[in-house]
C-alpha cells in the first residue's frame, strides 16, 4: 500500500515539473487556435524576436543565416497553440510561417473593431472603483483601436477621462482639467497619488474610531464590573444579615 503511495506520489510530481517545464519555456501567453489574442500576441512575438536579434528572420528579403532561422521557427512554434502547430508542422521557414499565421488571423481587425469602438464608447472614469483598473483598461482599448487603424490621442484620452468623472466631482474635475496635462499618463499618476492618499486617510479615520469603540467597551467593561462587585456585596451583606437575625426569631418564638 505504501509503495503504490509513494508511486502515485512520484508520478504527481513528475506531471506538475513537466507542467511548470513548459511554463517556463513560454515567454509569452501562446497563439489561441480562434486567434483571439492575435492582437497582443504579434506584438510580443515582435518584440522577444528583436530583443534576440532574430527579427529580420519574419520580414521580406532577409539574408538570415539558416541558423537564425532555426532559432526563429522554433520560437514560434513554442508559442502556438499545439493545434496550430500541427496545421503548420511542414513549414520550416519562419517568414512562410508568419505569413500563413497573418493570412489566418489578420481578419481580427475586422472583429476586433466594432467591439472596440464600442468599448471606447461606454467607457467611463466613474464606473471603476479602482483608478488602476481604469487605467488598464483605456490603454487596452486604445492598443485595440490603435492595431485596427483607428488610433486615439493623448488628448482624447484625457478628454474621456475628465468628461466621465462623477457628477458629484465637478469641481474636481475643472481642477485636473486647468492642470493641462499634456500626456494620460501624467493624469493617471497623479489620480493614482490620489487616490492612495484617500486610503490613507480613510485608514486614520477608522483606525481613530476604533480606538474610539475599544475605548467605550472598556468603560462599559468596567462599570459592568463594579455593578457586579456592588451587587455581590449587598447579597453578601443581606445574607450576613439573615444569618443574625433568623436565629434571634427562632429564639424568641421557642420561648413563647
Amino acid at each position: 500500500m505504501c509503495s503504490l503511495r509513494t508511486a502515485t506520489t512520484k508520478r504527481v510530481l513528475c506531471v506538475r515539473e513537466i507542467q511548470m517545464t513548459k511554463i517556463e519555456k513560454l515567454q509569452f501567453p501562446a497563439l489561441e487556435v480562434t486567434g483571439a489574442n492575435y492582437t497582443a500576441w504579434i506584438t510580443n512575438m515582435e518584440l522577444h524576436q528583436d530583443s534576440d536579434k532574430i527579427l529580420e528572420t519574419i520580414k521580406e528579403s532577409n539574408i538570415s543565416t539558416s541558423h537564425e532561422k532555426a532559432r526563429a521557427v522554433i520560437f514560434l512554434r513554442r508559442h502556438l497553440d499545439e493545434n496550430l502547430t500541427h496545421d503548420y508542422a511542414r513549414i520550416k521557414d519562419p517568414l512562410d510561417l508568419w505569413k500563413a499565421l497573418k493570412e489566418r488571423f489578420d481578419n481580427q481587425k475586422k472583429i476586433t473593431l466594432p467591439h472596440a469602438l464600442d468599448e471606447w464608447k461606454n467607457l467611463r472614469f466613474q464606473d471603476f472603483e479602482k483608478v488602476e483598473t481604469y487605467n488598464s483598461a483605456i490603454l487596452r482599448i486604445a492598443a485595440q483601436l490603435d492595431y485596427c487603424g483607428k488610433p486615439v490621442s493623448e488628448a482624447e484620452m484625457l478628454e474621456k477621462t475628465y468628461q466621465t468623472f462623477h457628477k458629484n466631482h465637478y469641481v474636481l474635475q475643472e481642477q485636473y482639467r486647468n492642470c493641462v496635462y499634456m500626456r494620460f499618463s501624467e493624469l493617471a499618476v497623479t489620480l493614482i497619488i490620489a487616490e492612495r492618499n484617500n486610503e490613507l486617510l480613510r485608514g486614520r479615520v477608522t483606525t481613530n474610531e476604533n480606538v474610539r469603540i475599544y475605548r467605550k467597551q472598556r468603560q462599559a467593561l468596567w462599570f459592568l464590573t463594579r455593578s457586579s462587585i456592588f451587587l455581590s456585596a449587598i447579597i453578601s451583606a443581606t445574607a450576613s444579615l439573615e444569618n443574625l437575625v433568623y436565629p434571634q426569631l427562632l429564639y424568641c418564638s421557642c420561648r413563647t
